[in-house]
């Protein structure tokens, strides 16, 4: 925006008898002007210097984030080379990027998608600072029981909003779902009971009290507590596997870097299988080295 005013004030001041043309660049200036205002560009600087240390990054990464490119937050943190960056940290940036316009609500899909165990406690803990109300929708139950505080449920086209986070939405659920059949079975041996009160006593000298059993099967019937819904199980089985050793992968005198930078070297490295369910730090290279084409 700031740009695009300044080149529009230096074609105006070239712009001294063409009026028609004149006119139109007054006209943008204007609307600019007013998206400048909108936008408090004045202080955006200083909003993106206090927000880079709360996303982690420290003042020798804007070494990194240089190029002419802006993208429509304004931020330096969202430069044209941020692909120097890995996916946890350019989240941070896109994350930086929506927290600039000062949004009034936040809606984050699936947002802990391709991050390593570190970026998302990191972004559990940025995202519990945040006085901002969100709308999550995310499969990791860790990450909605660290952050939620309502859970809204969507079943059958019927809309439930149940307080607190994923686990206790979980047990909330387990539990009106226990009341439901209860109320259920106790009802249905009630209308039961009146359908055989009704078939002993018709047709005989008791005839009245089977009419009385009518008008209470008719008020059971449509005050009908609705069936528990219940989910069809589905079975699976995973096939066998042949056994493997220890060793997956061996790599010798590999060595790959960027812009004459060295990401890694290995002259002689093996991935190997998780031990106890522990990830040998060896497998954070594998990635990397995938990526390598010849």
């Amino acid at each position: 925006v700031v740009k695009r005013l300044d080149a529009l004030q230096k074609q105006l001041e070239e712009c001294t008898d063409d009026m028609e043309k004149m006119q139109e660049l007054l006209d943008e200036m204007d609307r600019l002007n007013t998206k400048a205002t909108a936008l408090d560009v004045s202080t955006l600087d200083a909003k993106i210097d206090r927000m880079m240390p709360e996303l982690g990054f420290k003042p020798g990464d804007d070494e990194r984030l240089v190029g002419p490119v802006r993208c429509i937050a304004y931020a330096k943190i969202l430069y044209s080379l941020v692909a120097s960056f890995s996916g946890g940290w350019q989240m941070r940036m896109c994350l930086g990027k929506i927290l600039l316009e000062e949004p009034d609500l936040l809606l984050l899909d699936e947002p802990t998608n391709h991050l390593d165990i570190d970026a998302i406690e990191w972004l559990e803990g940025y995202l519990k600072t945040r006085d901002v109300p969100m709308v999550i929708v995310s499969h990791d139950r860790m990450f909605l029981d660290q952050l939620c505080t309502k859970i809204v449920e969507t079943e059958r086209g019927v809309t439930t909003t149940y307080p607190g986070n994923y686990t206790q939405y979980v047990a909330a659920k387990e539990r009106d779902l226990a009341i439901q059949w209860s109320k259920y079975e106790k009802q249905q041996k009630e209308i039961q009971r009146q359908r055989d009160l009704i078939q002993r006593l018709s047709g005989g000298a008791q005839s009245g009290r089977a009419a009385t059993a009518e008008k209470m099967l008719e008020k059971l019937l449509e005050e009908q507590v609705e069936k528990p819904f219940v989910n069809k199980s589905r079975s699976f089985r995973f096939p066998k596997v042949e056994k493997i050793g220890q060793r997956v992968l061996d790599i010798q005198g590999l060595t790959h870097g960027y812009d004459g930078r060295i990401l890694f070297q290995c002259y002689v490295c093996d991935f190997g299988l998780r031990v106890a369910g522990h990830v040998q730090p060896s497998l954070c290279l594998m990635m990397p080295a995938l990526r390598l084409r010849g």
